[in-house]
């Protein structure tokens, strides 16, 4: 028997998006960027998704994506790799940072470079 189940844990299509389309077709996307309860904390661009490539001190790995920051909705909210200069998302407006793949959700305004 199939029971119908709701699933209310944290977003997951983003990372479902990376498996079957590649993690570099989520560089250059617009998202935003959610807390482990899933509210939206802030709006960037996903840079980088290169497992090898350093940021904030340490390598992207396969959980995490590169984002600069370009909005915070809740500037007081942590983020979640943290480092001297940047402890909250009003400290990371403007830089790049960490942030969990799972955690980040394609925003569903035009995205950069869509055509009318």
């Amino acid at each position: 028997m199939v029971e119908s189940r709701r699933y209310d844990g944290p977003p997951t299509h983003v990372v479902s998006f990376a498996w079957n389309n590649g993690c570099r077709e989520l560089i250059s996307k617009r998202v935003k960027l959610l807390d482990m309860y899933g509210n939206i904390v802030a709006m960037g661009i996903v840079m980088s998704t290169d497992p090898t490539k350093i940021v904030m001190g340490r390598p992207i790995g396969e959980d995490f994506c590169e984002v600069a920051v370009l909005l915070a909705n809740k500037p007081e909210s942590p983020i979640f790799i943290k480092d001297d200069n940047r402890k909250t998302m009003k400290d990371a407006i403007g830089s790049h940072i960490l942030w969990f793949l799972q955690y980040v959700q394609l925003d569903s305004k035009r995205q950069i470079g869509d055509q009318d």
